[in-house]
């Protein structure tokens, strides 16, 4: 058996992961948002918006500088 993920999120992941430099971590503002409505702190710079295939408008991306987990999770 084999599984595969398509859709709208799937491609919109897959154009960010290509633009990527090598160390560099890309996301939408979707994600971002969600990341900042968690328990999770990080910093992004914002990107010049990104023409993607298969989007009429420019996408709003992110390059993420920081990452912080939670005071409990650095113990684990």
């Amino acid at each position: 058996m084999s599984y595969t993920l398509i859709g709208d999120t799937v491609n919109v992941a897959s154009r960010l992961t290509t633009r990527a430099r090598v160390g560099e971590v890309l996301m939408s503002k979707g994600v971002l948002d969600s990341v900042h409505e968690s328990e999770h702190t990080v910093d992004a710079v914002s990107l010049p918006p990104l023409i993607i295939r298969s989007k009429k408008q420019p996408l709003e991306a992110y390059c993420l500088t920081v990452f912080e987990r939670p005071r409990g999770d650095r113990e684990k």
